[in-house]
């Protein structure tokens, strides 16, 4: 599978943000439980306000990593693979409504073309 540089360096920047240094990323592999995996996704959303899409970006290197171990024969089963979030506690997307973006005069007049 061939990756963009983009996600390559969102999730390079993602590693350090969230990861590096890590009890959980010290824990051997074969040790780490679903309810690990959960308490850590909950510390992460409540330390770094994270919105669903940073949070599911997040989570696609821990479930690369977990399924990697799997291949290697490191772990039998993915304790990924069972965890359940209560995404409540997400921030919001930033998603401006129409009403409150602002445009340059240059694309404000082509929209109104």
């Amino acid at each position: 599978m061939k990756l963009s540089d983009r996600t390559i360096h969102r999730n390079r920047n993602d590693w350090e943000k969230y990861y590096r240094n890590k009890k959980i990323v010290t824990k051997a592999v074969d040790r780490i439980t679903t309810e690990d995996i959960e308490s850590f996704f909950y510390e992460c959303i409540r330390d770094y306000g994270l919105t669903k899409k940073a949070l599911n970006n997040m989570k696609l290197i821990f479930k690369d990593l977990m399924k990697l171990a799997k291949k290697k024969g490191l772990i039998l089963v993915i304790p990924f693979d069972d965890i359940e979030l209560n995404l409540n506690g997400c921030e919001p997307d930033n998603n401006p409504k129409d009403i409150s973006r602002v445009y340059l005069p240059e694309k404000k007049e082509k929209s109104l073309r």
